[in-house]
């Protein structure tokens, strides 16, 4: 008698939907939690790097006055956090070391760098979460 009852309830698979649903939601409700936070996190980021990319475009174009670019990134800049800030910083190199913008390398102009940086915190579900978004280029 316990033999095939035990045979019919291992057969018996009413219910079965229901237990695989419930064994599978705790993992589908923690990506769609990931995917919930980390997402407003990502467009924060890509909108930074958007306007550090418009910086750059206008280094490239051949402007190099820093507070002409550093105000150009933050007007590209859509949605940025009042504690968004931009610094755009500009070095020379000779032979990789770091000179002088005015200093001659073995008689050429040494290699000129213009570096833009955005910064911001970003502030989460998951907490707070500095974000960076930095362009170094080489504009001699």
């Amino acid at each position: 008698m316990r033999h095939r009852l035990l045979q019919r309830l291992l057969r018996d698979e009413s219910g079965a939907a229901a237990v695989e649903l419930g064994l599978i939601m705790p993992i589908l409700g923690a990506v769609l939690i990931a995917i919930l936070s980390v997402a407003p996190m990502m467009m924060a980021h890509n909108a930074m790097r958007d306007a550090v990319s418009s910086g750059a475009q206008y280094v490239m174009a051949g402007g190099t006055d820093a507070a002409a670019v550093r105000d150009l990134t933050l007007s590209a800049w859509s949605r940025r956090p009042t504690d968004g800030a931009v610094t755009v910083s500009t070095y020379c190199t000779c032979a990789g070391v770091a000179t002088a913008c005015t200093t001659l390398c073995n008689g050429t102009p040494p290699q000129r760098f213009t570096s833009i940086q955005a910064t911001m915190l970003y502030h989460g579900v998951a907490g707070d979460q500095a974000l960076v978004s930095q362009q170094t280029l080489r504009t001699r």
